[in-house]
């Protein structure tokens, strides 16, 4: 069935660019989507109506040619679900139909608009023909929107005007898919969304920003900035006493310092200033070689604890996770561990 939503006159067909949306419909007859193969199946069903050039009203066209299949909504909303196709002559009252399905609607709707504007100007504004899509997009009426056949212009100038929070939405789900599904997974998403939400420059710069979020950064690469008695040997592609394999980590060999002012074990330590830019730090703790007296090992943050253990040289692998968000200054420290060697393996900072 057929609804004709008419408040307003539809367009004469000779404003309508025919071929135009041929080209879209070029654009989405490949993509192996039941909703795509729906429209394509609307399109040569109807395709005779908008290819006639002497159509002078879409409404009594559809009612002289399909006569029984016609339902005149008018402003019966409930006439609305009774129709596979709802042809809506204005935004605002496409913006009032889809609001309404979506109450208590179960079915996927596929909206297609010609003509259009872009729609996704501030959603803030009062509703108007420049803000229908972000607002139903805002109120999570419609879930994704494809844009086809706007001139670049419109497009760029509507891209500036995108609120900001359906770009951060975007971000964040580009950068669940590149942490869960990998780097592609992520261009790939990006990729969709140029041209509609973002622009190329911007989707771009973005890509950059998601991967290095993520890529951890050596602990090493952070200055120094405080030392007592404690020095570490940056090594590559080491391994522990139990044979498991890392890309990069810090081996300390006889790691302690005896005071002999109280006869007792002092720490010593190495301090890094983080700069408050990272969240996480993850690293192992694991002995390199057999020998030496067992140690105490401690992470602060800022001066506070947030790690301890007792390491010997049968201890298994301790693997360490902190959330150090904000935190300025990394402490990494020993007591005793006299001619012990131990390895902090692969101790990396996240931004995210």
């Amino acid at each position: 069935m057929i609804g004709l939503f008419a408040n307003e006159k539809h367009a004469i067909t000779n404003e309508i660019d025919v071929k135009k949306i041929e080209q879209i419909i070029d654009k989405i007859k490949y993509i192996n989507d039941n909703l795509c193969h729906y429209v394509i199946k609307l399109y040569y069903e109807y395709s005779d109506i908008i290819s006639e050039n002497n159509v002078k009203d879409i409404n009594e066209e559809l009612k002289h040619k399909y006569k029984n299949n016609i339902i005149d909504i008018k402003n019966d909303i409930q006439k609305i679900k009774k129709c596979n196709l709802i042809i809506s002559p204005s935004h605002s009252d496409t913006y009032f139909i889809l609001s309404e399905l979506f109450k208590d609607y179960d079915n996927n709707v596929l909206v297609i608009c010609y003509d259009m504007h872009s729609d996704t100007y501030d959603y803030n504004d009062d509703l108007w023909k420049g803000n229908v899509f972000s607002k139903l997009l805002k109120e999570n009426v419609i879930e994704n929107l494809i844009v086809y056949g706007i001139p670049k212009s419109k497009i760029n100038n509507s891209l500036n005007d995108i609120p900001v929070d359906i770009k951060e939405n975007i971000k964040i789900k580009a950068a669940m898919l590149y942490k869960e599904d990998g780097n592609d997974a992520m261009v790939s998403y990006l990729n969709s969304v140029v041209g509609d939400i973002f622009q190329q420059e911007e989707a771009s710069s973005l890509k950059k920003e998601i991967v290095n979020m993520y890529m951890p950064i050596e602990l090493t690469n952070c200055p120094e900035v405080d030392n007592a008695h404690l020095s570490g040997n940056i090594k590559y592609e080491i391994q522990d006493i139990f044979q498991n394999k890392y890309e990069y980590g810090i081996e300390y060999y006889d790691p302690y310092v005896f005071d002999y002012t109280t006869m007792s074990y002092a720490e010593t330590y190495q301090t890094y200033y983080l700069s408050g830019k990272y969240k996480h730090f993850s690293a192992t703790i694991v002995p390199c070689e057999t020998g030496g007296e067992e140690a105490v090992f401690k992470i602060y943050v800022d001066g506070n604890k947030v790690f301890s253990c007792q390491i010997t040289d049968t201890s298994k692998p301790q693997k360490i996770d902190l959330e150090v968000t904000g935190g300025e200054e990394l402490k990494i420290a020993f007591i005793n561990g006299y001619q012990a060697d131990l390895l902090l393996a692969e101790p990396y900072l996240y931004e995210n």
